[in-house]
């Protein structure tokens, strides 16, 4: 099996894949907390059900797949950090946590996973890409 010779390409694929996790995750757990703190209805079951697929989805695919992840996430990151403000009219401050919680850690997690594949394809030859993906 093929080695990465190089610990600053798997600390940049480890920093990527985490903060892909617990961003994923934190708002997995928002919507679920929301649904269960506020009455049941079947719409606020299938936001949260929608929630956890397209986070979920996100988070595998970039950690599969590091270009088309990188990719993903960073355009992700970039239709919140754009739209969702524009969208909800919000206050400057509530608009910088928005930013700060839900648009950048994607941007900076696709950025981290384009950065990994960049160097992998210098470090090793296209054959020993596909063994070291993780398997999902």
């Amino acid at each position: 099996m093929f080695r990465i010779d190089s610990k600053t390409t798997l600390a940049i694929r480890l920093t990527a894949l985490i903060l892909s996790i617990v961003w994923s995750g934190f708002w997995i757990f928002f919507a679920f907390a929301t649904l269960t703190s506020e009455p049941f209805s079947v719409k606020g079951m299938l936001i949260t059900f929608a929630f956890f697929i397209f986070f979920s989805t996100v988070t595998i695919l970039s950690w599969k797949y590091p270009k088309r992840g990188g990719i993903s996430t960073i355009l992700i990151g970039l239709i919140v950090i754009i739209g969702y403000p524009a969208i909800v009219g919000m206050s400057f401050p509530a608009t910088i946590f928005v930013i700060a919680s839900m648009g950048l850690p994607p941007v900076i997690s696709g950025v981290l996973n384009l950065i990994f594949w960049k160097r992998l394809n210098r470090e090793c030859p296209e054959s020993c890409i596909d063994s070291l993906r993780i398997k999902a």
